[in-house]
């Protein structure tokens, strides 16, 4: 597993407003992590419904790293998880959608002067 590949994960159980249930997440930790530990990090999508997109958060399209439908990546709610809660591969983001979620990274961790 990589990072910016995107995995079906299954979040459950979780707490309150966090990302529930099964569905798409894309990997964010370095490929070090990814290769020699039993967790990773990733971050949640859910349904793109028209809400409001902020700026912790990417609009991933139909298509894009096998995501069946519009969706949205939300940076705010990375986590790290146990890799047997991954199951299939979805695909791969490509660069750029990369690029923009890495920024979104640095919004949500507040790491200054970085976006």
């Amino acid at each position: 597993m990589k990072r910016g590949e995107v995995c079906g994960a299954n979040l459950n159980p979780t707490e309150s407003s966090e990302q529930c249930g099964t569905g798409p997440v894309i990997i964010v930790s370095r490929n070090a992590i990814n290769y020699n530990s039993s967790e990773v990090l990733v971050v949640p999508c859910t349904t793109d419904g028209g809400e409001r997109i902020y700026p912790s958060q990417v609009s991933i399209g139909s298509g894009e790293g096998g995501i069946r439908q519009n969706s949205i990546a939300m940076a705010e709610q990375v986590r790290a998880i146990d890799k047997v809660r991954l199951n299939e591969l979805w695909g791969a983001l490509p660069d750029l959608t990369l690029d923009r979620l890495d920024s979104a990274l640095l919004i949500a961790f507040d790491v200054a002067g970085q976006y």
